[in-house]
């Protein structure tokens, strides 16, 4: 597996001229990136965008089995305020969409699928509404156990879950670093999570200053924790939207998407078909890619298939 995190093939494409307007005037943020080369020579890219408190690392296994690397070439993001890329004073989902707009216009990309989870689910669809033009150069969407409703406002799901995670988060960003020993700060951060798997995924945005001889957070904790609620209540606009190919992808055990979440979808996407363009991963939480890879790397795969034969 070819990995890079600073400089990749550029395939020169009409993206680079002025085909997309921008959506803020704020300078978009340099989004870091991991990149996974074809196995075999390919012309199809997939740009993958993780979820809250996540990074380029998440789809990494994902990306590179055979029955995916085999066939594209892999773009994993870190968003901005997270991973590697670089902190901004401000978060707001379009603002998201519009940084992934510039990233794929400065890469020079075409036949692109796009992959988002949660977070990165939300900024998928900020694109497509904001940028209905990516269509032909995006062949596909892949939405993932997000949904384009507010879930403060949302009756389905509970709203305390929610709350419980902004007040999780608040305390995450109260902790002290000064002084404090690897265990010590380790059992404070998992003290703090619902669940070890959370506490694991937290743990990983946490890195040691050297010069300063401490641990720190790699994330902009403040700004995530301010924009937080924003991202909850987003949703996209309806008025003009993404003409090509959407699925969505939910995990049977997930309270994101329930079947009364669905309409919701196709007041956006009105091309989207309920029976055929939702795929459910059977017995798999919100955390689909870590549940269940194989189910999502087999599903994934097929639609990268039909993205090349709809394209021929």
């Amino acid at each position: 597996m070819m990995l890079s995190l600073i400089k990749t093939p550029v395939s020169r494409s009409p993206f680079l001229s002025n085909t997309f307007s921008r959506s803020f005037q704020t300078t978009p943020a340099h989004l870091r990136h991991q990149f996974v080369q074809a196995s075999t020579a390919s012309t199809y890219n997939l740009i993958v965008l993780h979820g809250l408190l996540g990074s380029s690392n998440n789809f990494r296994t994902i990306v590179s089995n055979p029955a995916i690397k085999s066939k594209v070439n892999s773009y994993l993001l870190d968003l901005r305020n997270h991973g590697s890329s670089e902190h901004k004073p401000t978060m707001e989902i379009r603002e998201m969409a519009d940084d992934v707009v510039h990233f794929i216009r400065e890469k020079g990309l075409k036949n692109l699928i796009i992959m988002g989870h949660s977070l990165g689910g939300k900024v998928l669809m900020s694109l497509a509404s904001d940028f209905p033009e990516l269509y032909p150069y995006v062949r596909s969407m892949i939405i993932m156990d997000i949904a384009p409703v507010n879930y403060y406002k949302d009756p389905n799901r509970k709203y305390n879950n929610i709350t419980d995670t902004f007040t999780m988060l608040k305390n995450l960003n109260a902790i002290e670093f000064n002084n404090k020993a690897y265990n010590d700060l380790r059992k404070e951060v998992f003290k703090l999570c619902p669940s070890k798997e959370i506490g694991e995924l937290i743990w990983t945005n946490i890195l040691h200053d050297n010069k300063q001889n401490k641990h720190k957070w790699r994330i902009n904790f403040p700004v995530i924790v301010q924009y937080y609620n924003k991202i909850i209540e987003y949703i996209p606009n309806s008025e003009k939207c993404y003409t090509g190919c959407i699925k969505i992808m939910r995990g049977g055990k997930s309270d994101y998407i329930l079947d009364e979440h669905l309409p919701s979808f196709t007041r956006i996407f009105k091309s989207l078909n309920l029976n055929s363009d939702v795929i459910t991963i059977k017995d798999s939480g919100h955390w689909i890619h870590f549940e269940k890879p194989y189910d999502v790397i087999k599903e994934v795969s097929g639609i990268i298939d039909k993205s090349k034969t709809e394209n021929k």
